[in-house]
């Protein structure tokens, strides 16, 4: 996969090795009153995870159901006006249209992740990963089975006693 790693200027780089590293990031589902049959949000997980990214950059709150619901589906809109498409981008399609296009924010990479590691040095840097996975092998059981083949979430934090990634999945 290759992610896209965020960062914010008021988070400085640590070096120390927390236990526990947890960025405060905030959440919404991509179809927040479970409208699972408009197609726009069953297949918004990238507008979601880019939603509650560019907001935890900006330092702002994601306010309501209703307000991201209209904003996912905004840029949705957006998407298909520009593009012709909105669903299942890659990981540097999601980041050049939504990130750089949409909300026009600029401080992001997309790189190859080869380890676990690699994902945990982002997040001890204080940066936020977007990162598209296979979500028929997460064991997501709020999935309707056998679960989406392309999928894409927030990596927010690390446990390293438990050696789990903490997320906001939508």
């Amino acid at each position: 996969p290759t992610p896209s790693s965020m960062s914010t200027p008021t988070i400085t780089p640590t070096v120390i090795k927390k236990s526990i590293v947890l960025l405060e990031v905030p959440f919404t589902a991509q179809a927040p009153f479970g409208e699972w049959q408009d197609p726009r949000q069953q297949d918004a997980c990238e507008e979601a995870s880019v939603l509650m990214s560019v907001r935890w950059v900006r330092n702002e709150p994601i306010e309501s159901k209703e307000k991201a619901r209209q904003e996912l589906l905004a840029i949705s809109k957006y998407q298909e006006d520009t593009f012709g498409e909105y669903r299942d981008t890659s990981a540097k399609d999601t980041a050049d249209r939504l990130i750089k296009g949409y909300y026009k924010y600029a401080n992001f990479i997309v790189q190859n992740i080869t380890s676990a590691d690699d994902i945990i040095t982002e997040l001890d840097r204080g940066n936020l990963i977007i990162v598209p996975l296979n979500g028929q092998v997460l064991g997501n059981m709020s999935f309707t089975q056998p679960g989406p083949e392309r999928h894409m979430l927030v990596v927010k934090g690390y446990n390293r006693q438990t050696q789990q990634f903490i997320t906001n999945d939508p």
